[in-house]
């Protein structure tokens, strides 16, 4: 049986496979004849799509109703039919199938194996048919992939349409098929497929057609015999089903299609009406026919445009060379002005213009004169006069070709260009009085430009007439050139040598040039006055400034913050000891309100605001403030005056720190308590002593004598609290002593440590301590007094293990700039911030039996005879004490 499976699998890829797949089951089983169906649900029948036998004509064709079998078979039993047996296919429970075996010979055996060979079978055959339905789908879609390529070689509408109609029908597989083309608003027959349209008599469809109408949102399939009935009486033809869509074109519905009757192809389909399938199809046909066709119609009027851009470019061939060199005259107008506004010189600016007027590559025009306006005597004065006769000139003007930029050859070469002395000189004699003129009044005043021409120069004033003389031409134009207000002079432009005449684009030009060159003049005369003024106003600010930069030295260098505030509640002045103080930068404080701020400067700017009543200076002194920690100031509030008006505009707030000086009196005064309190310790000290000798040395005769053991018991106590008392005389008089002689030598600070923690190694594994080391250099070499390091480490390490249970105890030791350090964490309840402030007071203990003097031994020792630190911090859940020993020569 799995032989028989392999070879079924084999059939996959075969054409004929649902025959071969008989042939093989018949074979397997000696069977006459093996034929195999599909269950059609639409329909409820079977049909035959394979068989063993060599006449193949009923396959596809025959079709069994399954009333009388449809129960046994769908609950998987076998069912004995005309001469054989007929053996379900299901897959999870669903009839797919039937396998038709004619053979009366057919065991037990070989209908059991059969039984299960379907079961196998079920799911592999609904797949063949599946893959057999997708492989004719997949034909046809690479087919229809390529139709674009067919259509774009057509070249009109018509062919594409019958082309397309041949495909459409041959690939989805239809009997007939027709296409109605738009004429107007009817749709007229013109092509068709499997018919003749003489012998068929097709009618013309309207726009209101149900044929165009129910295809309207798509492809419409009509299935049934109600519902192709209108196709039957509309045609006058046999329809069983049918299938229509629009052809669209660039949104316009331009022709109508319609398939007829679904013929049989070589692969299996379940029904023989058109379907979903063939309508997906269609789409993508008419899709690429509507592009190709949307194609065409661009074409074709992309065509008529050259045709018509090629007539208009032949018709305005002239007026583009015009435009061309049009912009070009513009481009350099550009350029020329470009030149002009980049110079700071008169004569150079005057230049450049004129030299841009008469260059090729620039106006080109012949001449070009420059008049000045004289405001004062009202004249016209001539300035400077440029003539491509001119031999400097000439060269010149053709190294303009060399130069890539025009705005860069106008300002390099008039820079070392020579003006010719007879033509300039002739230029210096005209002197025109424009007020006197009713032309140039009209030009200066005005603002209007004059073209004089020999036909109007009858009409002109003698002024006119008296310059074209000079001139000796009998065409010019007048420019003014205009300024923001008025006009700065005027251009006298003529074409003389070559004989041009001024046209209207000449003319519009020569207006931009003159409103350009009118401000450029204008800036550069005001760049002048400018100029003048600003070096008197760059003395005066170089003295200003010194002086305002004096006054900020001064103010920059007093050391007290000093702060200015305004009528306006405003901040005027902020000096640097103001942004050392208070950690605000000047920039960030200036022209801020005074509620800026803070709260903290409430109570202080109440002070201020009492100046303006007292008209005095008033002072604080040793005023605390809360700013980066507490800290005191001597606060100064002096009214700032206007000795002028007698007004005071503000006040002046000084703040000096005198909180180093505050501490420094604090801990003087703190001092001389404790020297007093030493200097009593001490005397009261040596008092206690000799007494506690003769008493401690009278107990231990009296207990040698005592034969009375509970008397020995007493004698001990005795003894015992006599040698705590003189343990506790030890500290104080160590205490109250100077430093005494110190023994400073190099020695590691690690190894000082681990000697401390191992007189504690009992004591620490008893409280069940967990000791953290960490020595970030090893071996650390201090330079101290050994003895007296152990003595405050010792101290240290005795507190924290007696303030430590169950908990954790972090030792590190480590440099930091000029610092040998050592601290010591433990794991306890935070010391509060009354006691902290305590603690290192002599005789303050928290401790049942201390006597409070470790701590203020350890401070000393570290502070007074070490110049070194000791800081106590504390965290959330945790104390911790650092010493600070100043490295070799830091310190002493």
């Amino acid at each position: 049986m799995d032989e028989l499976l392999i070879q079924i699998l084999d059939t996959i890829k075969d054409e004929d496979k649902f025959n071969r797949l008989s042939k093989i089951i018949a074979r397997t089983l000696n069977s006459e004849l093996c034929e195999f169906y599909v269950y059609e649900d639409e329909k409820k029948r079977l049909r035959l799509i394979g068989t063993s036998s060599s006449d193949k004509s009923e396959v596809k064709n025959r079709k069994l109703k399954v009333e009388g079998i449809f129960e046994e078979l769908a609950r998987g039993r076998y069912v004995e039919y005309d001469d054989g047996m007929m053996v379900p296919v299901l897959v999870e429970g669903e009839l797919v199938g039937a396998i038709y075996l004619k053979d009366g010979k057919l065991s037990l055996e070989i209908l059991e194996d059969l039984m299960e060979l379907s079961d196998k079978l079920g799911g592999f055959i609904k797949f063949l048919i599946e893959h057999d339905m997708l492989s004719d789908m997949n034909a046809k879609l690479k087919f229809i992939d390529g139709m674009g390529l067919i259509f774009n070689k057509l070249d009109d509408e018509d062919s594409m349409l019958g082309t397309f109609l041949e495909m459409v029908v041959k690939v989805i597989g239809a009997e007939k098929g027709i296409i109605w083309r738009r004429e107007g608003k009817t749709f007229k027959i013109s092509h068709t497929v499997g018919m003749e349209v003489g012998m068929v008599e097709i009618p013309e469809l309207d726009e209101k057609n149900i044929l165009l109408s129910s295809t309207e949102s798509g492809i419409k399939i009509w299935v049934g015999s109600k519902n192709v009935k209108f196709l039957r009486d509309l045609l006058k033809i046999d329809v069983k089903s049918a299938m229509g869509c629009q052809i669209n074109v660039a949104g316009e519905n331009r022709a109508f299609v319609l398939l007829i009757n679904r013929i049989e192809g070589p692969h299996y389909r379940p029904h023989k009406h058109f379907d979903e399938s063939d309508a997906s199809l269609l789409m993508r046909i008419v899709e690429r026919l509507s592009l190709s066709l949307e194609n065409l119609i661009t074409r074709r009027k992309l065509s008529d445009e050259l045709r018509k851009l090629d007539e208009l470019r032949r018709r305005y061939e002239d007026l583009i060379v015009s435009q061309r060199e049009q912009i070009r005259k513009l481009s350099a107008l550009h350029k020329i002005s470009q030149a002009m506004r980049t110079v700071r010189d008169m004569n150079n600016l005057v230049k450049i213009l004129l030299l841009g007027l008469i260059s090729e590559k620039g106006l080109g025009f012949d001449r070009a004169l420059f008049l000045i306006r004289e405001k004062e005597t009202k004249l016209l004065r001539g300035k400077m006069w440029f003539s491509v006769e001119e031999k400097n000139l000439r060269r010149v003007l053709q190294r303009s070709f060399i130069y890539g930029d025009f705005a860069r050859y106008l300002r390099e070469e008039s820079l070392s260009l020579e003006l010719s002395d007879k033509l300039n000189r002739k230029a210096r004699e005209i002197t025109i009085n424009y007020m006197g003129s009713p032309i140039f009044e009209r030009v200066v005043m005005r603002k209007s430009m004059i073209h004089v021409t020999k036909e109007n120069m009858e009409n002109m004033d003698e002024e006119i007439i008296e310059l074209a003389r000079t001139m000796e031409t009998e065409e010019f134009v007048c420019v003014p050139l205009i300024g923001n207000r008025e006009t700065m002079g005027v251009l006298v432009l003529d074409n003389r040598i070559s004989g041009r005449t001024f046209k209207e684009e000449d003319l519009r030009l020569l207006r931009l040039i003159g409103d350009s060159a009118g401000l450029s003049i204008e800036s550069v005369l005001n760049y002048m006055e400018v100029n003048e003024k600003t070096i008197i106003l760059e003395r005066q600010k170089e003295l200003v400034e010194r002086l305002r930069e004096f006054s900020e030295e001064i103010l920059n260098s007093i050391d007290a913050a000093i702060i200015v505030i305004g009528n306006n509640r405003r901040i005027i002045e902020w000096n640097k000891k103001a942004e050392e103080f208070f950690g605000k930068t000047k920039a960030h404080m200036l022209g801020k309100s005074v509620e800026s701020l803070g709260e903290k400067f409430e109570d202080l700017l109440k002070v201020a605001e009492s100046v303006y009543d007292a008209r005095n200076t008033i002072v604080l002194n040793d005023y605390p403030m809360e700013i980066f920690g507490k800290k005191f100031y001597d606060v100064k509030f002096t009214p700032l005056w206007n000795r002028k008006i007698d007004v005071i505009e503000g006040i002046i707030m000084m703040f000096e720190d005198t909180t180093q000086r505050h501490a420094l009196e604090e801990e003087l005064k703190k001092q001389e308590k404790l020297a007093a309190l030493g200097e009593v310790t001490a005397r009261v000290a040596h008092e206690i002593r000799n007494p506690l000798m003769v008493i401690g040395g009278f107990a231990e005769r009296a207990r040698k004598k005592a034969e009375n053991p509970e008397v020995q018991e007493y004698l001990n106590v005795i003894k015992e609290e006599v040698k705590r008392l003189e343990g506790i005389l030890r500290d104080i008089l160590e205490y109250s002593k100077g430093s005494g002689y110190l023994e400073f030598s190099e020695f590691d600070l690690n190894q000082l440590v681990r000697e401390v923690l191992t007189m504690f190694e009992e004591k620490i594994i008893e409280r069940e301590i967990y000791l953290e080391l960490d020595y970030e250099v090893d071996p650390l070499v201090v330079y101290a007094d050994r003895k007296r390091i152990k003595q405050v480490i010792l101290n240290l390490v005795k507190n924290a293990v007696e303030a430590t249970s169950h908990g954790k105890i972090s030792i590190r030791t480590w440099e930091e700039d000029e610092y040998s350090c050592f601290s010591i964490r433990n794991e306890a309840k935070p010391i509060p911030d009354d006691v902290k402030e305590k603690i290192f007071m002599p005789f303050f203990t928290t401790k049942v039996d201390g006597t409070g003097l470790g701590l203020p031994i350890s401070k000393k020792i570290m502070e007074e005879e070490h110049n070194g630190k000791i800081e106590l911090t504390t965290g959330e859940n945790w104390n911790e004490f650092t010493i600070k020993i100043p490295k070799k020569g830091e310190g002493e």
